[in-house]
């Protein structure tokens, strides 16, 4: 998605200078990407995420997308429906340094190692394959990954018994929850932002109607 609101150069420096351990024991592990590693070491980077949905549909080539990426923008790709190939490698790599990125991630698998490796960029995903599909999709979408809040598509409803028994609402959880699919309500949460713990045993959620 295009940002709600533009990280200055300065801003983005803070943050790459933050240990990422500290980051995430920080946020109590919210946000924190799930099986989905680096694949080079000390590749450290901050970027406003330009998102990308692979879809068995061919609707949008990769090519297209990215020429409408921003320079300083980590791609993120959500794959999940090609887990078993490759959706990333070193041609698009190619194209997406001339555009400016500064890394990618991807929630399903990458090829061509040796040529990303030589991109200088970060690169993290959940594997690696030579196999690589001609695949499609959208662009500029809300999607997840990794179980990281980039999306409003684990949008469930609480049981109002268990409301006050849960963290508060911060404030990208308020935003995301603000684009839902289905109808927000006051006991509406997303369910990858749900820290699990004894007071929520036998916690009770009702699925919306739609989340896409």
């Amino acid at each position: 998605m295009i940002p709600a609101r533009w990280l200055s150069a300065s801003e983005l420096a803070q943050w790459r200078a933050i240990p990422v351990a500290v980051v995430s024991d920080e946020r109590e592990h919210r946000g924190v990407l799930a099986a989905i590693r680096p694949l080079f070491a000390r590749r450290a980077f901050a970027g406003q995420a330009f998102t990308i949905e692979v879809r068995s549909a061919h609707d949008v080539a990769p090519r297209s997308a990215l020429a409408h990426v921003w320079p300083g923008a980590c791609i993120v790709i959500d794959a999940r429906v090609a887990p078993d190939a490759a959706v990333w490698g070193g041609n698009l790599m190619r194209i997406g340094r001339e555009r400016g990125i500064v890394a990618v991630v991807v929630d399903g698998s990458v090829r061509d190692t040796a040529e990303l490796a030589d991109s200088g960029l970060s690169v993290c995903s959940r594997g690696v394959t030579p196999r690589g599909p001609a695949w499609g999709g959208r662009f500029d979408v809300r999607i997840e990954c990794g179980g990281a809040m980039m999306c409003a598509t684990c949008h469930v409803y609480v049981d109002p018994a268990f409301l006050d028994r849960l963290d508060p609402i911060g404030d990208e959880q308020e935003e995301m929850l603000g684009a839902t699919a289905a109808e927000r309500k006051p006991n509406s949460r997303l369910s990858c932002q749900i820290h699990m713990k004894p007071q929520l045993a036998g916690l009770i959620v009702r699925m919306p109607e739609r989340q896409t």
